[in-house]
């Protein structure tokens, strides 16, 4: 399959090609390869030199991607289970696959910053990270910092230059998340799913 996926997606099929000793359905794969190239293709199991070796790396590293994509699987599944119990929590009507957090950090006693980290699928997605310098707060105040970053972060939204999150988490409590579904509701976001989430103490 994996040898018909590749030459099959537009690479070069060679008229010949090496195999490993125990390779199921030889006459199988000839004939869809000669298939591919139009031509006569010739498979052979080379018993040393580098094509041996090759052929030996090759196998190696399939089972090795063999094992990850089983890992995959299974994790995915694992995830899969948590998005539903996570959406059922917070009645949403489907599991959220997206999420996105705003950590609120004081620098100084003058100075806030924001971090937001961003999953997809349970997987991080650095490349839509960011981080906001609170540029409207004067002082320690976290609710308005909160809704600075909430407004900021869904004007990009709006305008289709980022992703809409099925879930938007807030740093802090019922105080910060209120914070955050009037800035939402009023930038026109008030049918998005918005859960606070307390740090556990050090």
């Amino acid at each position: 399959e994996f040898l018909l996926g590749h030459y099959g997606a537009g690479a070069e099929v060679p008229r010949k090609v090496a195999i490993g000793r125990n390779f199921p359905g030889r006459s199988a794969l000839a004939a869809s390869l000669e298939e591919i190239r139009g031509g006569p293709v010739s498979l052979f199991v080379p018993r040393w030199g580098e094509y041996a070796h090759l052929v030996e790396v090759a196998a190696k590293n399939l089972r090795y991607f063999v094992e990850i994509s089983e890992l995959s699987r299974a994790r995915r599944g694992e995830l899969s289970a948590v998005f539903e119990e996570l959406g059922a929590a917070l009645g949403l009507g489907e599991p959220p696959r997206r999420l996105e957090m705003v950590d609120i950090s004081n620098i100084g006693p003058k100075s806030m910053v924001a971090s937001l980290v961003v999953f997809d699928d349970g997987v991080p997605d650095k490349s839509s990270y960011r981080r906001y310098r609170i540029k409207t707060v004067k002082g320690q105040d976290d609710l308005a910092a909160v809704a600075e970053v909430a407004q900021r972060r869904f004007s990009r939204v709006k305008t289709a230059v980022e992703k809409k999150p099925d879930l938007f988490l807030v740093d802090g409590g019922p105080n910060q998340l209120n914070a955050a579904l009037r800035k939402l509701e009023n930038a026109g976001f008030g049918g998005q799913a918005v859960a606070a989430f307390a740090k556990a103490p050090d």
